[in-house]
């Protein structure tokens, strides 16, 4: 009986796992996740953390039942710590199993605070995706102080949820501006505005250069040199991807676990989806964090090893709301050469990035109908 190994029980080794029976694998497969549960799964949006019944449950857990059902082994708290691609099998603690084809579902880890005694207070919390605020969600108090640290759009998100609940927010951002490896100049100036008419308080091109508190974080110096009480403190600095098991392995790895269109690595046998991973667009190697595109991923990769020929989907994009705005980017502007700019309103806008005559990607707000006509032009 043919044998799939899944490592990493995210939402990207759900997905695979239980593509793969959707699929019609009816071979064994076993998961492997080394917290002792499931992960969120990211199925947490703005308006659940803004819910103020909401009890702080994982809201996006998988229950035992669900894996039972599909004869899928999930291996909770188990580490697998090893890969012998030639005899194909995989390491956890004490025990060996053979595999047919492994699934390296790895994700990645929120980068910390480069502050070394931040490491050992409490009230700072590390975030990579919306669902991480879920956890400590009783901090959203009417009235407490918290310092975001990272503009990138999690933390503008973050930001967004932690106003609407009556906090008093503090954003700091290293980069001249907010969002400024994601959005152009223009929707990175509309999101300030946005953020500072709901009184956050932006702090652009500074960053922390010391934590107060001595069991937990009671202020922060800038590196301005000013000083500030803080209730609590959310590091989103962005992310690495988890390639170890990739790097035993042998695979190539290159600003992740490189995966060709169908998802496989540079091994035989060995696929990999989602946060770990980089794949080519444009001429580079991109590695993108979003739900949507790790789903993507998964699904290839399960009906792929189920026997079909499925590229993964190759236009990066990303959705982002905050408040009532809805940002949308679909593509790579990076190598643009001429830039259309669509209004159809103050809060409703678009900017079409063109290089050598082609339509590379979309940037828009509140404009959904313009990213949906222009994903076919990028597609051709």
């Amino acid at each position: 009986m043919k044998h799939i190994i899944t490592v990493g029980a995210g939402q990207t080794g759900v997905r695979v796992v239980t593509k793969l029976r959707e699929s019609g694998f009816d071979g064994r497969i076993t998961l492997f996740e080394r917290n002792p549960h499931v992960p969120h799964q990211r199925s947490v949006t703005s308006a659940k953390c803004l819910d103020k019944d909401s009890d702080g449950a994982n809201p996006g857990a998988v229950s035992d039942e669900f894996f039972a059902d599909r004869k899928i082994d999930l291996r909770l708290s188990e580490c697998v710590d090893s890969v012998d691609p030639l005899a194909k099998t995989i390491g956890a603690g004490s025990q060996k199993l053979n595999y047919d084809e492994l699934v390296l579902a790895t994700g990645a880890r929120p980068l910390p605070l480069p502050i070394q005694s931040s490491n050992e207070l409490e009230g700072i919390y590390t975030v990579k995706e919306l669902s991480d605020i879920e956890s400590f969600s009783a901090r959203f108090v009417l009235g407490n102080h918290v310092t975001i640290v990272g503009g990138g759009l999690l933390g503008l998100e973050i930001a967004a949820i932690a106003a609407q609940r009556g906090l008093r927010v503090t954003l700091v951002e290293q980069a001249k501006r907010v969002a400024h490896n994601v959005v152009t100049a223009e929707i990175s100036s509309y999101l300030r505005d946005l953020h500072v008419r709901h009184h956050v308080e932006i702090m652009e091109e500074l960053s922390i250069s010391q934590v107060i508190g001595k069991n937990r974080i009671i202020g922060t110096t800038l590196s301005n040199g000013i000083t500030m009480s803080v209730n609590f403190m959310i590091v989103c600095l962005g992310s690495s991807p988890r390639t170890e098991l990739a790097e035993i392995a042998g695979a190539k790895v290159d600003g992740g676990i490189s995966i060709d269109p169908f998802g496989r690595t540079s091994v035989t046998d060995v696929w990999a989806a989602g946060d770990c991973t980089s794949f080519q667009y444009g001429g580079k190697r991109i590695r993108v964090e979003r739900a949507t595109l790790a789903t993507d991923h998964a699904e290839c990769v399960a009906e792929n090893i189920a026997g079909g020929k499925r590229k993964i989907r190759e236009i990066p994009e990303i959705v982002s709301t905050q408040y009532d705005a809805c940002i949308q980017v679909l593509g790579n502007s990076e190598s643009h050469d001429k830039v259309l700019r669509n209004e159809v309103g103050a809060n409703t806008f678009s900017s079409w990035h063109y290089g050598n005559g082609k339509l590379l990607a979309v940037q828009a707000v509140n404009a959904e109908a313009e990213i949906h006509r222009a994903r076919t032009l990028i597609e051709t």
